[in-house]
């Protein structure tokens, strides 16, 4: 693996992902495309990436030959996937069964690291907040399970994009802020 290299996607890559992606859509259905993609439209999806953040194209390189591409993009185009990836992973049928498609993932991945950790942990916190309060509702019954399941009512009644703004408001910018939003 030597000769093996992974860069971030550049417009000279964007006619080798195209003849690959193209190579997919009539040979298999893994892109649930029917249609060839040209040139321009190609172009169009590597304006979606960037080097930073969760929306990323990495490309990989054998002996200065193009065998194959990896992306997380955007999973839905509405607000409220924001935060979903979609990833994808297309290698040359002359170099899949040797580790390159394993390879680009695990990069992949590697720059999704921060979106993973706000979702686990995101996940975490809803959790523990849920079976305190379902805990607390339950033991003491009655008016305060009732004052509990208004105020879960209630969150739960405001638009989630919403919500996250005012918590962002209310508790500024900042890395763990984010957690909490």
């Amino acid at each position: 693996m030597k000769n093996f290299k992974i860069t971030n996607l550049s417009d000279k890559d964007i006619e080798g992902i195209n003849q690959l992606y193209n190579y997919y859509i009539n040979e298999t259905a893994f892109t649930f495309d029917i249609k060839e993609k040209n040139y321009e439209e190609k172009k169009e999806w590597a304006k979606t990436f960037s080097d930073e953040g969760p929306h990323q194209c990495l490309v990989a390189y054998y002996n200065n030959n193009f065998i194959g591409f990896a992306s997380s993009r955007t999973f839905r185009q509405k607000e409220a996937y924001f935060s979903s990836v979609e990833t994808s992973v297309y290698i040359d049928q002359a170099y899949i069964g040797n580790g390159y498609g394993r390879d680009l993932l695990s990069r992949v991945l590697y720059g999704l690291r921060i979106s993973l950790s706000v979702g686990f942990i995101a996940v975490f916190m809803s959790l523990i907040i849920g079976i305190a309060l379902g805990l607390i509702a339950g033991y003491f019954r009655g008016r305060t399970d009732d004052i509990i399941m208004w105020f879960v009512n209630v969150i739960w009644s405001i638009p989630t994009l919403l919500m996250v703004i005012a918590i962002t408001l209310a508790l500024g910018k900042g890395f763990w802020q984010v957690f909490v939003a």
